[in-house]
């Protein structure tokens, strides 16, 4: 085995590259600690709401789905300018608020392609008017302001969200210390690789690619894509090569490229994995990345908002790639892919390998 020399070893590299930009993970447990004690406010708040009619788990699922719903919504606002700057004002009803509504009025503000791929939260469980009439939202865009004061939430934010927040789980989240709640996420296998990591391993293992795509792009499947920040990392890398970002010199129009970017999150991207709100995540985070710069566009592409909502269906799938059957669809989409990548599988995995 070759090791490397202190000039090329990873740490350094990873410097040189200017990996260094990116926040430090204790700025960012930091700031996710802030939001999970906004969950537990409105996971307390709920349990209190008189005539409840919802288990706990079930509550802690809406109380997860409300608070993504707000960073989602903080996220579109500093890219879509004609959105509620405020999320109460996101819908203006005299009856009873639910998810589903607030998804819904959110979803007729965006641009078709988005309203059709996002999928935003559905349920009709009613929303406290406790929860509701609160500043829940307007503290979590502080934290959110606080962690990226100079910048736009970033897309690869909604990785560390989902496995510093959303995997632990309540109500055992209120009851144990932090450890235990690490401890019940690394059983869970829900431990990504940390994102300067991401970079870098992309970055290496497809730097050999042409300049120019021979008649397809190249297809990378990660089979345990948690909420997709490898395949993210892939297709930024693969828009950069063949002058599809925004940063990039090109001869295109910038309502060609968001089309050539579409064609190849089609036909280039694959992923699995076994966490179903993960899997939710990565579909949203690929268009997400898809239309970033772009979002002026977006009235004028040429694709159907329903063909790419099968895509991501299709090749962004919610199963244990390790225990399927040959004659599995999952098997049979990604056989002949050119690039395998992903990181190394938690310990509750490796009796399957």
């Amino acid at each position: 085995m070759t090791v490397l020399s202190h000039e090329h070893s990873l740490p350094t590299l990873l410097k040189t590259a200017g990996y260094e930009e990116r926040l430090s993970h204790t700025n960012i447990s930091k700031g996710l600690e802030q939001i999970s004690r906004i969950r537990r406010w409105l996971f307390q708040t709920w349990t209190f709401t008189k005539n409840r009619l919802i288990d706990d788990k079930e509550m802690a699922y809406l109380v997860d789905e409300l608070v993504s719903l707000g960073i989602i919504h903080y996220f579109l606002k500093q890219r879509i300018p004609h959105l509620p700057e405020h999320f109460r004002d996101i819908e203006h009803r005299e009856s009873e608020t639910t998810l589903g509504s607030l998804s819904d009025a959110l979803q007729r503000q965006l641009p078709r392609l988005l309203q059709t791929t996002l999928a935003l939260p559905t349920h009709k469980q009613t929303i406290p008017t406790s929860v509701m009439h609160k500043d829940w939202a307007v503290q979590l865009g502080h934290v959110l302001d606080q962690l990226f004061p100079k910048r736009n939430l970033p897309i690869w934010f909604f990785g560390d969200f989902h496995q510093l927040c959303i995997a632990q789980p309540f109500p055992e989240s209120l009851l144990q210390t932090g450890k235990r709640n690490s401890k019940l996420r690394y059983s869970r296998g829900i431990h990504y690789t940390p994102a300067p990591l991401v970079d870098f391993l992309i970055s290496q293992t497809l730097q050999s690619i042409p300049d120019q795509p021979e008649n397809y792009f190249p297809s990378v499947l990660d089979p345990s894509c948690g909420t997709g920040n490898i395949l993210i990392a892939a297709f930024k890398c693969l828009c950069n090569r063949y002058g599809l970002s925004t940063h990039t010199p090109s001869n295109l129009s910038h309502a060609q490229i968001i089309n050539e970017r579409l064609d190849l999150l089609y036909s280039s991207i694959m992923g699995s994995d076994i966490d179903q709100n993960a899997i939710a995540w990565a579909r949203r985070s690929l268009v997400l990345e898809a239309c970033e710069g772009f979002y002026d566009e977006l009235g004028k592409i040429d694709h159907k908002p329903e063909v790419l909502k099968q895509c991501l269906i299709d090749n962004i799938i919610n199963t244990d790639f390790l225990q399927q059957d040959k004659t599995c669809s999952v098997q049979n989409k990604h056989r002949d892919v050119d690039y395998i990548v992903g990181g190394p599988p938690s310990s509750v995995f490796r009796n399957s390998i």
